[in-house]
């Protein structure tokens, strides 16, 4: 296979789309498909190269194979880990830039797809703080298929004495027919999975399978295409030709800017546009004679572009993610897009002349390979086999670490069972008194809400509050509870009186504040994240990216949570939700007869039950790890209350229908004005955007009691 410009200028045309979407170009918002360009490219040229390599030695030597790799992907790929880390601890703070150390750590073993996958990675959401080595998950998941793929085309080509019906299976066919089958059950895997578990199927290796699988099917029909082609008029094979690489260039190009848009699910059937496209341009180029679309892409600068693309796609996503992190109110103005590809364009050439280019070439490990004698051939090679069995535990160990760990962290919070109440160990608090019953009652909401006050002049954090907000940050938001017929339980299921929370994890988070309340009630906990009180029957935007049966599994959970209210009811039940998204979805209307709905079907027990509907919690401006600089200044951290002021009083206005329903607006206890400080008295307020921290909670316990005079 002869060295081909036009598809050197396919991966420039790849890179390219990336780095639009990724700077925020406008019109490139499906851009990141360039990935999945460059996984059919990769699969065509390193089939070729293996075919190329077994007809001339009638081997493949898998050793020279992975020095290969080693020395075109290591040296360049380590550079970026290191100065990434290195400009993490010097730029970013001290959250992030431990979260980062972890990233590299995976991404220095090409398993960071399984890592983000672990951690619930959400590649299109912009307001989690993304790691600058995010990007790695795609050569992670190339780098897995070529532990796999060299040693199975060996074991599969060796196998020479294989018949049907007397007839020996040819080489070629026997490759092309595991590439296909593995090809087809990763295609069909990949569209099932893309809508049950989108974060996982968009860094699955197994939903990508395929994608490379394409490209390996079509280096294994080459000759045959070539040889077809020249059968063909030739007036015929140039409409034919140009047709699939115009077509193929329209797909590309459509998927990109039009089509395909972030929180689709993807890959799926989705990613058959730039798979076929690129297969398209890659096929119509196969005769001597090229279509104009690849002869355009033969045109420099394009094949040089697309010569130094590894470098620019390792350097183009650091340097946008410090620029976003640096200089958040500028990086995606036009002045700061072209900046960046300025910046994205020098680092990429000095990394690509002075380390992937001078790497690659060198002579060591390098042995040329011989032809080897039939005697020496098995049908069995050993090799292959070790390093199939190899790479296969070591990616099922992974896999099953990841796994375990978080299986573990759930198991451990459910057998502890112990609640989390603040004690001087763990908390610093100003005034002692706020996390116990007040000596006088009557000035306890004046007395907080001085301290609120106080706390929104308080706006940089010092090395030890930056500790202490880098611990909270970590803590889980689901504390300890026992599973229940219907939800879970804290406490003794002895107890005289009981409590319910429902509602979302806005509802749960208020369990250990429950709990400090009423320390000797049982609390029934009815929540479910993402699954607000309101019998809707529409999904939010969490539950659309989670995909599946979310939003199916947030009814019955719902309803079931109804069921068992009203049949068991408690003495008091708080539902908490977030419903600022019903606003911003325009949805108001729809939510209102659902949440009616909920309060009738709660009617029954409104003589027996105190029932107590909390307005939604503000949201501060960003999590902990976005918006906390290296220096500790926390003033892009605030959030304010007005943000949430249309969902407040659509909340209020339906609860002021069932005078049996009191409404308690605890942005109150969090809001000093519209100003909402992330840290109050002396407490950093919130785990992540709008989630209260396990420290924090308890201390509303006091303002609580008062409020529903309980």
């Amino acid at each position: 296979m002869k060295y081909r410009d036009d598809i050197q200028g396919l991966r420039a045309i790849a890179v390219l789309l990336v780095i639009f979407a990724h700077v925020g170009i406008t019109g490139f918002a499906g851009g990141w498909i360039g990935v999945d360009v460059f996984f059919v490219i990769s699969g065509f040229l390193i089939t070729g190269l293996l075919t190329r390599e077994y007809r001339k030695t009638s081997h493949v030597s898998l050793l020279q194979f992975y020095i290969r790799r080693a020395k075109r992907i290591l040296p360049a790929s380590l550079i970026t880990i290191l100065v990434v880390l290195i400009a993490s601890n010097l730029l970013l703070n001290s959250i992030r830039s431990a979260n980062i150390r972890t990233d590299a750590i995976w991404a220095v073993g090409f398993v960071s797809n399984i890592h983000f996958i672990k951690i619930n990675t959400d590649y299109f959401t912009s307001g989690q703080a993304v790691s600058p080595l995010q990007h790695f998950w795609s050569l992670a998941v190339e780098e897995q298929f070529y532990l796999i793929w060299p040693a199975l085309f060996l074991l599969v080509s060796r196998q020479s004495g294989l018949r049907i019906k007397g007839t020996a299976i040819r080489r070629r066919h026997r490759v092309l027919l595991v590439a296909a089958i593995a090809s087809a059950l990763s295609l069909i895997w990949s569209i099932v999975y893309s809508y049950s578990n989108p974060t996982s199927a968009y860094f699955s290796t197994l939903t990508r399978v395929w994608e490379l699988g394409f490209g390996v099917l079509l280096a294994c029909t080459v000759r045959q295409i070539q040889k077809f082609n020249k059968r063909m008029p030739l007036g015929l094979r140039s409409v034919v030709l140009a047709t699939t690489s115009w077509t193929g260039v329209v797909a590309i190009v459509l998927g990109a800017c039009v089509i395909i848009k972030p929180g689709d699910p993807f890959p799926g059937y989705l990613a058959l546009i730039p798979v076929l496209g690129a297969v398209g341009i890659i096929f119509g180029g196969l005769d001597e004679k090229q279509p104009l679309p690849n002869r355009l892409l033969s045109l420099q600068p394009l094949p040089f572009i697309g010569t130094i693309s590894f470098s620019l796609y390792l350097w183009h996503w650091p340097i946008h993610v410090f620029a976003d992190a640096l200089y958040p109110d500028s990086a995606n103005t036009a002045l700061g897009i072209v900046a960046q590809l300025l910046v994205i364009t020098a680092i990429s050439l000095i990394s690509y002349y002075l380390i992937e280019n001078t790497t690659r070439h060198l002579k060591v490990g390098q042995k040329e390979t011989t032809p080897k004698r039939r005697a020496e051939i098995s049908r069995i090679p050993v090799a292959a086999i070790t390093v199939m069995c190899v790479s296969a535990s070591f990616l099922f160990v992974v896999s099953k670490d990841s796994s375990q760990s978080m299986t573990n962290d759930a198991q451990l919070t459910m057998e502890t069972s112990n609640i989390f109440i603040p004690t001087s160990t763990t908390t610093t608090v100003r005034n002692p008194s706020a996390v116990t019953t007040p000596e006088s009652a009557s000035t306890q909401q004046a007395d907080w809400a001085k301290q609120v006050a106080e706390s929104v002049g308080f706006t940089n954090a010092d090395s030890k509050m930056q500790d202490f907000i880098s611990r909270v940050s970590k803590e889980k938001l689901r504390e300890a509870c026992n599973p229940a017929p219907v939800g879970c339980t804290i406490g003794s299921s002895g107890a005289a009186k009981s409590v319910a929370l429902f509602g979302d994890s806005h509802a749960y988070m208020f369990a250990s504040t429950v709990a400090t309340m009423l320390p000797d009630w049982l609390i029934r906990d009815y929540s479910t994240g993402s699954c607000i009180a309101a019998s809707i029957d529409f999904a939010n935007n969490k539950q659309e990216q989670m995909g599946g049966t979310t939003l199916q599994e947030c009814i019955n959970s719902r309803n079931s949570a109804i069921e068992d209210i009203v049949a068991r009811p408690p003495d008091l039940v708080i539902i908490s939700d977030r419903t600022s998204w019903v606003v911003d979805d325009k949805q108001t209307t729809a939510w209102e007869v659902g949440e009616r709905e909920t309060y009738d079907r709660l009617s029954s027990i409104s003589t027996k039950t105190k029932v107590v509907r909390f307005g939604e919690t503000p949201s501060v401006e960003t999590r902990w790890d976005r918006c906390l600089t290296a220096s500790g200044s926390i003033k892009t951290c605030f959030g304010s209350r007005g943000d949430i002021a249309e969902a407040l009083t659509n909340v209020q206005s339906v609860a002021k229908r069932y005078p049996w329903v009191q409404f308690v607006d605890v942005s109150t206890w969090l809001c000093s004005g519209d100003t909402c400080p992330p840290v109050i008295n002396g407490i950093p307020a919130y785990i992540d955007n709008s989630h209260l921290s396990l420290e924090f909670r308890p201390l509303l316990a006091p303002l609580l009691k008062e409020a529903i005079n309980i």
